[in-house]
């Protein structure tokens, strides 16, 4: 993650922030703004919560990440926006409370990582950790669209908002047609990057073309991105240079190889929490090969949360039926749409983690089930969705991009799911929600005509990254040795039987999840160094409380 910008308020012993801005007697500190500069809504909502109080707090969490001390009241408010784009980590203890967005301002120097074994089980059923864990013992994180409220002499816990980012059926956009919405959307964009260089992200496919078309439309020039590979079967520039000629936009290729270890544990080292979604490679190759003079970075992440349809659902749950069981459906869908299997769980994990893997089973389907509900779905596709909006979209694939954008420095940008893409799928009838973006007919009845014929069948890449850019038989024997130094209990965690397969056949286990496991080993070196690190930000203020 970013250094330039890490922020913590910790009310043990006392109140002392870093990285915040002093309005009055209120302190704001903006980890991530969505659309907006963040400066921008740090002034605004100042403002606004001198003139509201905590009645302004929840119109700028769908703007932004923030943490806002008010030393009137003695209470400090973290909140995170919707879409998940800025982390904010907790960790209570009886001597109060700190909160950062890094999670190794938690850490004290000398303090030993503790992986939490609930967390581990989470990560490897999501590929990636949903809220509120985390995989270190004792830290929690705020859910997307979560307000959380502490008192500052103590830390004890005042209360806690969560805000959906789609309830199903509320049209608040009073019947705008997606052109107008899209034209307002990427209007902002263009107006915020002005006089700067702008990168997209491209693969050829629908969700990038929308981008890369529309910029275009409201007269910016971004610069077209797209990785290769060697082999054929993962390479998607023929359909990248096909949109470059088509819109008149120039492009950048880079052709990514074998990645050196330091330089993978480099880029894993951006990530606010460790994924198996091998995707980063080749993006932050790419980046880092081409993109240090781009200011911002457009991703097409939120197109297949946000405009299609659930990932990995078995064909026979119809989606068409009306919402009744949540339970049952977040079931099926932790099922359909799982890192790997119970089975595959307990072949991995120790006997006494094994154990625990129902429980932490049903606490996942619990998780979702609140996500499916809150959203007030009409049928399952919407409750499905919306459990996949609220998990997948924030902690895996904004979390990827967003990493990958920090390598260079540069803001990450996701117009597919603004909020007002999100209020604009919200609104749709359960019946045009499900013809449109069953097979992101929505996406491709509106742009067809405006874009190459070679989008509409292009095979999808995404997820598919060649082992070689980064699976050696070094790297595996790496993992092994980090597992097995105890250092941080992982030993403990893993079986025997599997580490041994790890060491001597890497190559023909799942490799996403072997570079999921590598990713958690780099990313706790990673912390543990950063662990107690001074943030020199001249805006550091320190109070009494």
């Amino acid at each position: 993650m970013k250094r330039s910008c890490r922020v913590s308020a910790s009310v043990t012993h006392g109140l002392r922030l870093s990285g915040f801005k002093e309005f009055g007697k209120i302190s704001v500190a903006v980890v991530e703004a969505l659309e907006e500069e963040p400066w921008k809504v740090e002034e605004e909502l100042a403002s606004a919560y001198a003139e509201r109080g905590p009645a302004a707090l929840s119109d700028f969490t769908r703007r932004a990440s923030f943490l806002l001390v008010d030393h009137a009241a003695g209470e400090i408010h973290a909140a995170r926006d919707p879409v998940g784009l800025g982390s904010l980590f907790f960790a209570d203890t009886r001597q109060g409370t700190t909160i950062a967005n890094d999670i190794a301002l938690l850490i004290r120097p000398g303090d030993k990582l503790s992986v939490c074994p609930k967390g581990l089980i989470q990560y490897l059923t999501f590929q990636y950790t949903p809220a509120p864990f985390t995989l270190l013992s004792g830290v929690q994180k705020l859910h997307p669209g979560e307000v959380r409220t502490n008192r500052i002499h103590d830390g004890a816990l005042v209360g806690v908002q969560r805000l959906s980012p789609l309830r199903f059926g509320s049209n608040t956009l009073s019947g705008r047609e997606l052109e107008d919405v899209f034209g307002e959307v990427y209007g902002q964009l263009r107006d915020s990057v002005a006089g700067r260089k702008v990168g997209v992200l491209a693969s050829g496919g629908v969700d990038s073309t929308t981008n890369a078309l529309w910029l275009k439309r409201v007269g910016a020039e971004p610069v077209l991105l797209t990785a290769s590979f060697q082999d054929p079967e993962f390479d998607e520039t023929p359909y990248v240079r096909d949109l470059s000629a088509h819109l008149g936009l120039s492009l950048r290729t880079h052709v990514v190889t074998a990645q050196p270890r330091g330089d993978l544990a480099r880029l894993i080292g951006f990530l606010a929490e460790p994924i198996c979604d091998r995707a980063l490679i080749p993006t932050g190759a790419l980046l880092s090969a081409c993109g240090h003079d781009l200011s911002s970075i457009v991703s097409g992440e939120g197109g297949d949360e946000l405009w299609g349809p659930p990932r990995r659902w078995p064909a026979h749950v119809d989606l068409a039926a009306p919402f009744l069981t949540a339970s049952d459906l977040a079931s099926t869908y932790l099922r359909a749409s799982a890192a790997t299997s119970i089975d595959d769980r307990r072949h991995m994990l120790s006997s006494s983690l094994a154990a625990e893997i129902e429980e932490e089973q049903d606490r996942a389907a619990k998780l979702l089930e609140s996500l499916m509900v809150a959203a007030e779905p009409q049928d399952c596709f919407q409750a499905v969705k919306a459990a996949q909006i609220g998990t997948w979209l924030p902690e895996n694939v904004i979390a990827k991009d967003r990493a990958a954008a920090d390598v260079i420095g540069a803001r990450p940008r996701f117009p597919l799911a603004h909020r007002l893409c999100m209020q604009f799928v919200a609104g749709l009838s359960n019946h045009e929600h499900l013809r449109g973006c069953s097979g992101k007919e929505l996406l491709r009845s509106f742009h067809r005509g405006s874009v190459p014929e070679s989008v509409w069948s292009k095979p999808k890449h995404k997820f598919k990254v060649p082992p070689g850019t980064w699976l050696t038989q070094p790297v595996a024997e790496q993992v092994c040795r980090r597992i097995r130094d105890g250092g941080t209990g992982l030993d403990r965690f893993f079986s025997a039987h599997f580490i041994d397969s790890l060491a001597a056949e890497a190559s023909r286990l799942d490799d996403r999840l072997v570079w999921g496991i590598h990713t958690l080993t780099e990313w706790l070196d990673a912390i543990k160094a950063r662990a107690g690190s001074t943030i020199h930000d001249e805006t550091d203020i320190s109070h009494t409380a």
